[in-house]
């Protein structure tokens, strides 16, 4: 009489059979070349992920390592208060005669300097409190800022809500802050 007995050894099942009076014989089952071929798939897969990792580009530097800092980016909190007052005090004197290109490409980098604001005052040995008060104004400042800009799409030469009384405050206290950023710890 034949009797068949199954164990499953994780990748594998085997089968055992015995036959009354003969010695017992353990015959892999059909299950084995699958669980092989998941194996191999699996170490193929792992090998061709190494290989990956290591891919450089023809130039020698991985491309994902390189970060592109855009020219007008100030390097300090000190730095980006003073470009944003700059740029205001350019667009209420100069807007008029500047082209219609020159004032997109000013509205734009004013946009981008103050929505770095809070970035560089993070960036500094600045504390909460105060980064809070920053985080407050440069909101303000970028909702005029994106204002202007607004306005400067539409008419390029003509009126923009440019706020003079209220971004003047808002740079005297972005300014008061900046003695916050440059502490040595």
């Amino acid at each position: 009489m034949l009797r068949k007995h199954t164990y499953d050894h994780g990748l594998f099942r085997c089968q055992r059979h015995s036959i009354s009076g003969a010695g017992d014989a353990v015959i892999p089952s059909r299950h084995l070349p699958v669980g092989l071929a998941i194996f191999g798939m699996i170490g193929l897969w792992i090998g061709v992920c190494m290989l990956g990792c290591g891919a450089v580009s023809s130039g020698g530097v991985d491309d994902h390592l390189e970060h592109h800092l855009p020219e007008h980016k100030p390097v300090s909190f000190a730095a980006a208060v003073e470009q944003v007052r700059l740029r205001h005090e350019r667009l209420v004197t100069e807007f008029q005669t500047m082209d219609a290109a020159s004032v997109d490409r000013e509205v734009s980098e004013l946009l981008d300097i103050v929505g770095w604001l809070t970035e560089l005052a993070a960036d500094s040995p600045m504390k909460k409190p105060e980064w809070d008060e920053v985080n407050l104004s440069s909101k303000e400042l970028l909702a005029i800022d994106q204002r202007i800009a607004a306005a400067a799409k539409v008419n390029p030469r003509g009126e923009w809500p440019l706020e003079a009384n209220r971004v003047a405050g808002l740079l005297a206290l972005l300014t008061k802050m900046v003695p916050f950023a440059d502490v040595k710890p």
